[in-house]
């Protein structure tokens, strides 16, 4: 393996005699429209933010659909855009993962969606996003018996002054003024 990363798709497939590939020249992973000759005739996705997967291709209403970043890092979304670039939509509307599982023609797809403490479901849905049936609604009742507490997303200083993201799980029952008293005894045990 090389590392380098791998085309979104090949040039030449999924877009009659064109071809897309993904690409980095920004810093950010995008989508390009190639000719049968390679030559790029557009730059499909734009922004500081990641095309992640490309979904399918829709020749007959001209429409690309990926997954992408563009919402935040700790997410990932289907979109669509243009075949020219223009009029990027965002397909699913609940926020945190989704994969899709588009039908030959895009029509429709299976979303697979998650989201921290929500295990993974399935939804047909067309191309729009709106939902056509619960394939599988994934509802884990015994989780409930777990009290697990929500996860909290914020984000860490690292000592250059990037900004991380990162979440958090406290116990049940977490009690910061026992944690605070703890740490000061500790703290005290050492002076």
């Amino acid at each position: 393996a090389s590392g380098l990363p791998r085309p979104l798709v090949e040039r030449g497939v999924g877009c009659g005699a064109h071809g897309i590939d993904g690409g980095e020249r920004s810093g950010y992973r995008h989508l390009y429209l190639y000719d049968v000759q390679g030559k790029e005739l557009a730059q499909l996705t734009h922004g500081d933010w990641e095309v992640t997967d490309l979904n399918a291709v829709d020749e007959t209403h001209g429409l690309v659909y990926s997954t992408a970043t563009k919402e935040s890092p700790k997410e990932r979304q289907i979109y669509s855009v243009g075949l020219d670039g223009s009029g990027l939509v965002r397909v699913t509307k609940e926020d945190g993962t989704h994969a899709g599982n588009f039908s030959p023609d895009a029509a429709a797809f299976v979303d697979t969606y998650s989201r921290a403490g929500v295990p993974p479901s399935q939804q047909l849905r067309r191309r729009d996003g709106t939902e056509i049936a619960a394939i599988n609604e994934n509802q884990v009742t015994e989780l409930a018996k777990y009290h697990l507490s929500p996860v909290e997303f914020l984000k860490v200083k690292a000592r250059d002054g990037v900004e991380l993201n990162a979440w958090l799980i406290k116990p049940e029952n977490f009690d910061p003024a026992a944690v605070a008293d703890a740490v000061n005894a500790a703290t005290a045990a050492v002076i």
